[in-house]
């Protein structure tokens, strides 16, 4: 041989239904999962997918890359529910099996109508296991701006003291307040 590679030994069989088949034995016997059974066979990058700061009628994208951790290729399904806001990106329409210790990346296409919370998962099918990555976005918040103490300083007992306190909303959405005193 050209290559300088030794063949592979071959054995040769007679099959039930006549045909002759021809079986490769495998340069590496000790071929057989490195991942134990109660672990992820995919590595999830990141584990959860998170938009935040997004507006309205906007195009977001992010990426999640999910990582054959085994020693053998896994078939890959990855599945998002029916969204209006949330789309798959898939490298490939179809299942297909992943080389050990590499990953398949998948993107997220986001559409928010509003400045609200969203939520989603994508479900991700391998031959042993079935696992959910949670997908988040986060909408505007209320954020109230008012002093962290009051100090009524020195006040007569069984007489009323009244102090006035101004309370911003810094956020971008409505907020509601109320404050109460011990007595």
């Amino acid at each position: 041989m050209a290559s300088g590679k030794t063949p592979r030994p071959m054995r040769s069989s007679r099959r039930a239904d006549g045909f002759q088949s021809r079986v490769v034995a495998s340069r590496n016997p000790k071929l057989f999962s490195a991942v134990e059974r109660d672990q992820r066979s995919f590595q999830p990058f990141p584990s959860e997918v998170v938009f935040e700061n997004y507006i309205p009628h906007q195009f977001y994208i992010a990426s999640l890359a999910l990582r054959n951790k085994d020693r053998v290729p896994r078939l890959l399904n990855v599945i998002l529910g029916n969204s209006p806001y949330f789309e798959l990106i898939s490298p490939s329409d179809e299942d297909y099996k992943v080389a050990p210790g590499t990953s398949s990346t998948y993107r997220i296409l986001f559409r928010p109508d509003e400045n609200k919370d969203y939520f989603e998962e994508l479900i991700i099918i391998t031959e042993r296991e079935k696992f959910f990555v949670p997908i988040r976005a986060i909408g505007a918040r209320a954020s109230l701006d008012f002093p962290e103490q009051l100090n009524f300083s020195e006040c007569p007992v069984r007489f009323s003291t009244q102090k006035t306190l101004l309370v911003r909303n810094v956020g971008k959405r409505e907020a509601c307040y109320s404050i109460t005193t011990l007595r």
